[in-house]
């Protein structure tokens, strides 16, 4: 169900926004042997001159399991990555997508959506789920309280830029070991009018139909202690929508048979040179060994 009137990407099952402790450490082994390799990796694949295959790439990480403890503000947060060899420009006040295209807003729109699990024990849109990084808060200068920590920003190509999905506040009347459970999470970036990413499936009838919906879900279990541990990275596909043309996007995209409204006569759509994601998969490995700091999670009070 869209809630900003932006076009409709997915499943009709999921919704659209308009918006820790540390990781388990590597075993010694791991940090003195991929250690190294991934230090060489990421210097190859992360250097601010790095440059990839196709301008519009990108992929984005998200912790996959929450433990939250009763009454905390909990933030669900994400890291986009930029795969390409272009800077992703957003705009100076990206607002949804329906209210009006890139041309127009100056820049990259963002948007994401996600599915809430009906057999969970509880729904997180239950305890209060607002869009961007301040429970509580809705609508900042009359856009949803998600787009304005976009405002501005740049991610060079190689580069990553943590962003919050949207904050709620944790049950107090269910009991510990009781869970909720998030679906496809889904991050798009509408680059321009006619270029656009995801990672769930888009079709055009008659164009093109693509699958991909390789959305990670995302657990919240009521728990004594709180942590967030089990990131899964993403890439998504990046469509010429006027052309139908896959610019970029993972392996295991597939080509459909675009006269039909459903999947069907699919092949492997195999787009041009793209950035390998298993570089990137190591890169999160190299990031763990490290021990580098992230901003995982934002604790507020109640509003």
């Amino acid at each position: 169900m869209s809630q900003d009137g932006s076009p409709k990407v997915g499943s009709s099952a999921s919704w659209r926004t308009t918006p820790r402790s540390p990781e388990d450490s590597l075993s010694h082994r791991l940090r003195n042997g991929v250690f190294g390799l991934g230090i060489m990796v990421l210097s190859l694949a992360f250097t601010p001159n790095a440059s990839y295959a196709v301008p519009f790439a990108y992929g984005f990480e998200i912790p996959t399991r929450y433990r939250v403890t009763p009454g905390e503000i909990v933030s669900i947060t994400g890291t986009l990555v930029n795969l390409g060899n272009e800077p992703i420009v957003f705009g100076p006040h990206p607002t949804a997508i329906g209210v009006a295209f890139p041309s127009v807003q100056g820049g990259v729109v963002p948007n994401f959506f996600f599915g809430n699990s009906l057999s969970a024990d509880w729904s997180i849109s239950d305890h209060g789920f607002t869009s961007g990084p301040n429970f509580g808060v809705e609508t900042v200068g009359g856009r949803s309280a998600f787009f304005p920590q976009f405002d501005g920003v740049t991610v060079a190509p190689g580069k990553s830029f943590p962003f919050v999905f949207g904050t709620f506040q944790a049950p107090t009347d269910q009991p510990r070991g009781s869970s909720a459970l998030i679906t496809n999470v889904t991050v798009e970036l509408f680059f321009t009018d006619t270029v656009w990413g995801t990672n769930a499936n888009l079709s055009k009838l008659g164009l093109f139909h693509y699958v991909l919906d390789n959305g990670p879900s995302v657990s919240f279990t009521l728990a004594n202690n709180d942590s967030v541990t089990q990131e899964r990275f993403r890439q998504g596909m990046v469509i010429d929508v006027a052309t139908g043309e896959l610019l970029s996007g993972p392996r295991d995209v597939m080509r459909c048979d675009p006269s039909l409204p459903v999947p069907s006569d699919c092949v492997l759509a195999t787009p041009g040179l793209v950035p390998e994601p298993a570089t990137f998969l190591l890169w999160g490995t190299t990031m763990a060994g490290l021990g580098l700091a992230r901003w995982r999670k934002t604790r507020r009070g109640v509003l």
